[in-house]
């Protein structure tokens, strides 16, 4: 299966929009379009650029089954995700985040990375995101989050992709109403009382008492 960001993009841009506004919302599109080499999925693991992303999909399965451990995952240097967060601190958040504040059962859920991403930047990187709400447009917050968030060994070699890919994202995603906040899950459903066992019944003792004798 061939992904294409635009099939995710409006999902991600409605969780951002609200907090940060188009302009610094299209400049974070930009960055992760091209982190997440074009799918803007959340399970994208680092180097992988196959077709089918089986190499990023068993990573995800084996990470959110535990078989790879919380430990190895965040010590690997394995750039992941939408942003491809590669340095342990960065993934020690998203794990946390993922596991703690979240229900979802993927730590590929692209939609919960999306707001662990604007629950990093205005937690843990608020220098980041007022500097992005004052971006005086497009380019601008591109570079914004480029230079302070993603910080790439090399970030000219990509600069002016990444700004490409934002405006082209805010011609795709623009007037794109925030995500509302989604209602509580709904409680389980209850589970059936457990069966006991009757006590096995004393047919002399319910027997009328003028039955007993007869029985005697």
């Amino acid at each position: 299966m061939a992904y294409n960001w635009k099939q995710t993009a409006k999902t991600i841009w409605s969780i951002l929009v609200g907090d940060l506004g188009e302009i610094a919302t299209a400049g974070i599109m930009g960055n992760l379009i091209v982190e997440s080499a074009y799918t803007l999925r959340g399970f994208q693991k680092q180097g992988d650029y196959s077709q089918s992303r089986t190499a990023s999909k068993t990573y995800t399965e084996n990470v959110s089954n535990g078989t790879i451990s919380r430990d190895t995952f965040i010590h690997d240097s394995i750039g992941y995700g939408l942003a491809q967060w590669t340095f342990y601190t960065l993934k020690d958040d998203l794990y946390n985040y993922w596991s703690e504040a979240s229900t979802v059962p993927s730590i590929g859920n692209t939609a919960m990375q999306a707001k662990f991403l604007l629950w990093h930047l205005k937690n843990k990187y608020q220098g980041v995101y007022n500097n992005l709400l004052k971006a005086e447009g497009v380019r601008d917050a591109t570079n914004i989050f480029l230079d302070e968030y993603e910080r790439p060994r090399d970030p000219e070699a990509t600069r002016d992709e990444r700004y490409n890919m934002a405006v082209e994202a805010y011609n795709y995603c623009q007037g794109v109403t925030p995500d509302p906040d989604p209602p509580d899950p709904p409680d389980p459903d209850p589970q059936p009382p457990t069966p006991q066992k009757r006590k096995p019944m004393n047919f002399i003792y319910y027997m009328p008492p003028w039955w007993r004798g007869y029985l005697r």
